[in-house]
């Protein structure tokens, strides 16, 4: 199985990759900036097949089908075909096609592969996290004001983020205007995530995201050593839009930034 995610995910990046050079029609979904490529689609259709061959009787959700295929699994493949794809459309080269095999509701396996760079980022429960084979860990930063985040905050469109919007909206302006600490963006929460977990920065947290947004990502960060709560600082679980990652040095720190005044 874990072949066959490394193989199928990487020809599925050779197609994006194909439309990404070559030119592709955009749409957009029900908000303004949410875009859809001909690459999206054309992936996930390519996933879903060879996804349905190989392994008929499992649960598929990816972000561009209408409903899962066999809902009723305890074996599921979670996809998200393009992440990042206001990048992609942009011509900027910061975007991944991720999958994440999951049992019983619990990721074991996951792979992140960015077509532009090559880089496969693989994570297998209990078994590590690897960026083309070579394993990978958090940063070990120490000091808040050493530190370098990464932030994806929403303001709520398209979604339900109850207490979320103004909880992060308050964070980040305390973060930037009481600390030393300095914030990259990459604009995808694949970049977001993977980054992280190679110990490029130093946290990562978000208010936004889906089941194909969090899922392969999250068990990457996991096994390269994160800790991964929502801002109250308790587990993190399936279905949250709520995520403080961070390395362990840091992440209690992080958490005064969320507490109520």
């Amino acid at each position: 199985m874990k072949n066959f995610l490394k193989d199928t995910i990487q020809q599925a990046g050779d197609i994006a990759l194909k439309y990404y050079n070559q030119g592709f029609e955009i749409k957009t979904k029900s908000h303004k900036n949410d875009l859809l490529t001909e690459a999206d689609e054309a992936v996930s259709e390519f996933l879903v097949k060879n996804i349905k061959e190989k392994y008929p009787d499992h649960k598929i959700l990816s972000e561009e089908l209408p409903e899962a295929i066999n809902p009723k699994s305890s074996q599921e493949w979670v996809i998200d075909p393009i992440d990042g794809t206001f990048n992609f459309a942009k011509g900027m080269h910061i975007w991944a096609v991720m999958i994440a095999y999951l049992e019983d509701g619990e990721a074991k396996i996951s792979a992140v592969y960015f077509p532009v760079t090559d880089e496969l980022y693989f994570a297998e429960k209990d078994s590590g996290a690897y960026l083309n084979d070579e394993r990978i860990s958090v940063s070990e930063t120490e000091s808040l004001d050493h530190s370098v985040g990464t932030v994806y905050y929403s303001s709520g469109h398209g979604s339900v983020y109850g207490e979320y919007i103004e909880k992060y909206k308050k964070a980040v302006a305390d973060m930037a205007l009481n600390s030393g600490i300095k914030f990259t963006n990459p604009g995808s929460i694949a970049g977001l995530v993977c980054y992280f977990a190679k110990g490029s920065v130093d946290f990562m947290f978000n208010n936004a995201g889906q089941d194909w947004d969090h899922l392969p990502t999250l068990l990457i960060a996991e096994e390269s050593g994160a800790i991964i709560t929502n801002s109250h600082g308790e587990e993190w679980s399936r279905g949250e839009q709520d995520i403080v990652v961070a390395n362990p040095n840091i992440h209690s720190s992080l958490l005064e930034f969320f507490k109520p005044v």
